[in-house]
Order: C-alpha cells, then structure tokens, then sequence
C-alpha cells in the first residue's frame, strides 16, 4: 500500500484538502481511502502528547493508537491512504 501523508504544518492548506477530498469522494473512492483527523482522534491525541512530551512512552501510544485506528483500512480497496491531519506535525 502507498501512503501518501500530510500531516498539516501551518499554512498547508490541511483544511481545504481535507474539504475537498471529502466532497469529491464519490469519485475519489476507486481511487485512493482517506483519513483524515476525525478518523484519528485517538492517534491525533497521542501526536500532540508526544509533541509536548517526547518520550519513548509516548511515542509506543502513538504507533499502537495509529495501528488500531488504520486496522480498519480496506485491505481490498484502493492501494492508496491518504492520511490528512494537522494533528501529525
């Protein structure tokens, strides 16, 4: 699978693309999955935890929340996630 990330940095443009793939699904849905940060907001949590605390702990809940929250990534559809979250930088 392709991921394909954009994890927000100030300015980005992380709200309108996140607008518009969202309007534009019904044709995007062959062609590549979404998440974006209300799909995530266990890992989006543990992104800002470990950004005001970095930490070896921190870092774990991240990948284990990111892990649970990605499980449900159709392993039969589109070989392309695109992951939008400000929450990530």
């Amino acid at each position: 699978m392709r991921i394909l990330l954009h994890p927000g940095f100030h300015k980005t443009g992380t709200s309108s693309l996140q607008g518009g793939a969202q309007a534009q699904m019904e044709r995007l849905r062959g062609h590549l999955q979404l998440r974006i940060t209300d799909d995530l907001p266990i890992s989006a949590r543990a992104a800002r935890r470990f950004a005001a605390r970095p930490e070896r702990v921190n870092l774990s809940r991240f990948a284990e929340a990111l892990a649970d929250e990605l499980a449900g990534v159709d392993p039969d559809g589109p070989q392309v996630l695109l992951i939008s979250s400000e929450d990530l930088c």
